[in-house]
């Protein structure tokens, strides 16, 4: 029999004495650190802080949960430790932390969906705490540990009834039951957004359509109407900043509802137990202070007791002053109709604004050799494809005012051309679209830019990279020309910058966000890839303005078929002699009109569940332009390139002819009138009753 490995005697002893104590402790530390770094969550977009938060929420549960496993076992042996009198009253503390802090209840969507397993989580670890209590206190010592069980109690159901009504499921039935505005007073003739809580009001109004744009049903189009006339009523368009800080909001509100338990806890039953718990915690504390003496503790129990009950109404305290500073869903429930928001409220960051950057000849310098990346695929499930794409290859952008301006501008051109053309049997056909780079190009014709570089591919995918490599090698070629690059305010640096974060979503970092337009990206992205190698072999000394040389130089000298690769370089010949004819800015406006439209259509086919995913994780800049186009009444209605791809010879249907008239009245017969019918019912009966009388 093999020997059993033994635990020195002196270690057991000092594991029994304090395990219980340094778990309590670990407990509310990790309690204490989500509570303020979760309220940072929508701002941050560093991968190892989003990774400490989501440790510190399992760890939180765990420990807990393993403490109260820990108390249990120690009832009912004979271990050295802490009386088990005071860890009876310790073990409601563990219920409480179970509850989590108010200011993260999920980590992400698919927590929500786990509300019936927390349920049953409470269940279990009502029913062990309550087994020691019982089990350990007197009967003059039982009412104490039970203030405490009734706030560790409050603050478990609001978690499971917030991830409740935050699943997708019943997400529907919390709004319709509410409005959507749950102890939010709204007045009833909404006067517009003329100061800061105009803006805070108008967020907290377009809430209910967000929820219907993520779950349906979609609004109906007088609703729509109302929505879209708040952006852009005639002649008094909505300022681009004014929008931006309106989804702002609106997104924020978003992740309070999902993620926080601010819904529940503002609320009037919600308001009522809180008060109550609250209470039962500082009663807890004031008997404690007078009823200490009887329960024969050390030094270091009661002060790790006092702690335990100070920090808890602490950790309430620092919540409320964190709502108060921090949450808009707090500022809405006391928002009045006169009443307005100082700037430094409604200015402050609530997402990372950051545009991520990724392009196609840094990817391809910076690659891993070719026999790396085969023993890369086959043996470490592509780890050093993420770290080189992550870590050596993208970069973070800061998210600039002018970008904003100019797409906003664009959705607002775009929302006024709708309007008129509903007829249409797409919302963007290829004439609107050409009508439409006509206009960015000041009235130039944009007939070959249409035919060969656009609506010529048969995917997105292949559009997608064309464009950006026709892009990347036009920027590399301008370098030396640029003007104002690093305040990113021509239609150059935003032409760049677009092209470099869509090429960012495909490649792989955010997959899920681009799925649904990019089917057939794999084989588009490996084709081009191993084009590119073959024209510049890996190398150590590499950089993007040779490998740019040495793609030009090749395909200067004669096409080689239709590969994508040979195109990319035809548009950036095209571009650059157009721009020479043209002017500088005429080329960099077209191809920014270009993206931004391409950007406009992943974002709409991006999934609603993605788009909701995002605010936790940071914003995304194609969830606030999904955002906007469902406000303006063209996310269901934007359709610029898919239809014209798969069938770009057929015109759109044409109208059904109008139905016939119907026939003019006939005149009454003249007089005398007989009914043929009824004239020959009567003579077959005066017959059958001749017939009859013989």
């Amino acid at each position: 029999m093999a020997p059993v490995l033994s635990i020195p005697e002196n270690v057991q002893k000092l594991w029994d004495t304090w395990s219980i104590r340094v778990f309590i402790i670990i407990s509310f530390s990790v309690q204490a650190l989500l509570l303020l770094l979760a309220t940072f969550r929508q701002r941050i977009r560093s991968w190892w802080r989003k990774l400490f938060i989501w440790v510190l929420y399992l760890f939180a549960d765990w420990v807990a949960v393993s403490t109260i496993g820990f108390i249990v076992q120690h009832k009912s042996s004979t271990m050295d430790g802490p009386p088990s009198d005071i860890l009876a009253f310790w073990a409601p503390f563990l219920l409480l932390h179970l509850g989590g802090p108010d200011s993260i209840t999920s980590y992400s969507l698919e927590d929500n969906k786990l509300w019936q397993r927390y349920l049953l989580k409470l269940v279990l670890q009502l029913g062990f705490t309550v087994y020691a209590i019982l089990t350990s206190l007197s009967r003059h010592e039982l009412w104490l540990a039970t203030l405490v069980l009734f706030a560790g109690v409050v603050k478990y159901v609001e978690r499971n009834v917030a991830l409740r009504y935050a699943s997708l499921d019943h997400f529907g039935e919390k709004w319709e039951a509410t409005n959507a505005t749950d102890g939010i007073p709204i007045p009833v003739q909404f006067k517009g957004v003329k100061n800061n809580g105009g803006i805070l009001q108008t967020a907290v109004l377009l809430l209910g359509s967000l929820k219907s744009v993520i779950i349906g049903p979609a609004p109906k189009e007088k609703e729509q109407k109302e929505i879209t006339s708040i952006f852009n009523r005639g002649r008094s368009r909505c300022d681009a900043a004014v929008a931006l800080q309106i989804i702002e909001i609106e997104l924020s509100l978003l992740y309070e509802l999902l993620h926080t338990k601010l819904p529940v806890i503002t609320s009037a039953i919600g308001f009522i137990f809180r008060i109550g718990s609250v209470s039962c915690i500082l009663v807890a504390l004031l008997s404690f202070s007078l009823v200490k003496k009887h329960y024969q503790l050390g030094l270091v129990d009661v002060l790790l007791t006092y702690g335990l009950l100070i920090g808890t109404l602490a950790l309430d305290f620092l919540s409320i002053i964190l709502f108060i500073k921090c949450s808009d869903w707090f500022a809405a429930t006391r928002l009045q109709d006169q009443y307005d928001l100082p700037n430094a409220f409604i200015n402050r960051r609530r997402w990372c604004k950051k545009v991520s950057q990724l392009n196609f000849l840094t990817y391809h310098v910076k690659d891993c050799p070719g026999w790396l990346k085969k023993l890369d695929e086959h043996c470490m499930w592509s780890l050093l494809e993420y770290i080189n794409i992550h870590f050596r290859c993208s970069y973070d952008q800061n998210f600039q005012d002018p970008l904003w301006r100019f797409i906003w501008i664009e959705l607002l051109e775009k929302c006024k051309e709708t309007k008129y053309r509903k007829e249409q049997g797409t919302w963007l056909s290829k004439n609107e679209f050409k009508a439409l780079l006509e206009r960015a190009s000041e009235g130039k014709s944009a007939e070959k830019l249409m035919d060969q570089f656009i609506y010529k591919f048969e995917s997105f995918s292949r559009t997608l990279l064309v464009w950006h490599i026709g892009t990347e090698l036009c920027f590399q070629d301008d370098n030396d020309q640029c003007r104002h690059e690093s305040e990113g305010t021509d239609d150059r640096s935003i032409c760049k910058l677009l092209s470099d974060y869509m090429f960012y979503l495909a490649v792989g970092v955010q997959p899920s966000m681009m799925a649904t337009v990019l089917d057939d990206w794999k084989k588009e992205f490996e084709e081009i890839c191993e084009q590119t190698r073959r024209l510049v072999p890996w190398s150590f000394f590499a950089d993007e303005k040779t490998a740019r040389k040495k793609i030009l130089c090749r395909f200067k000298k004669g096409k080689v078929g239709n590969c994508p690769l040979s195109v990319a370089v035809d548009l950036a010949c095209w571009l650059k002699k157009e721009k020479q004819e043209g002017g500088y800015d005429y080329s960099w406006k077209l191809m920014s009109t270009v993206w931004v439209h391409l950007m406009f259509y992943a974002a709409v086919t991006c999934s609603s569940y993605v788009h909701a995913q995002q605010p936790s994780q940071g914003g995304e800049l194609l969830t606030f332009v999904w955002l906007s186009l469902n406000h303006l009444g063209l996310g269901r209605k934007y359709k610029m390139l898919k239809e014209e791809l798969e069938h770009p010879l057929i015109p759109p249907p044409a109208p059904k002819p109008p139905p016939p008239p119907p026939p003019p009245p006939q005149p009454p017969p003249p007089w005398p009138y007989v009914d043929e019918e009824e004239h020959t019912y009567r003579g077959r009966l005066r017959l059958e009753i001749h017939m009859g009388s013989l």
